[in-house]
């Protein structure tokens, strides 16, 4: 009885290590990704752009002289308006969007311009 017991609970360790290890590498997969579909809660909608802004500003740093549209972002913010202020994510981010308000599908276009040497976010 004991023996199966044994065999029962390393199945199931086994099991869960597998599902743990598909787990961490989907969240390594998407950490250097631009989530271009977004609808959810406020905060939520930030992050995700904030990470885009991260990644259009990088890909840039080598060569801060070529502009050039990053990302095409399709967005609804489900629970309360995003201001603009809001979208400025860093000191290297201008929006120049007034806001993004509550339940309305709204388009954004993530871009860098090399005149200012900042990314810069706005309406499509």
């Amino acid at each position: 009885m004991s023996i199966v017991l044994s065999k029962t609970m390393y199945l199931i360790l086994a099991v869960v290590a597998v599902v743990m290890l598909l787990l961490l590498a989907r969240n390594l997969v998407n950490r250097d990704k631009c989530m271009t579909n977004l609808v959810g809660e406020s905060d939520k909608i930030l992050a995700s752009l904030a990470k885009c802004n991260e990644l259009c500003w990088y890909k840039h740093a080598t060569n801060p002289l070529v502009a050039e549209d990053c990302f095409v972002i399709s967005l609804k913010p489900t629970d309360r308006d995003i201001s603009g202020k809001e979208l400025e994510t860093d000191e290297f981010v201008v929006s120049r969007i007034v806001s993004l308000k509550k339940d309305n599908l709204a388009q954004i276009k993530i871009s860098y311009d090399p005149s200012i040497r900042k990314v810069v976010i706005k309406n499509v």
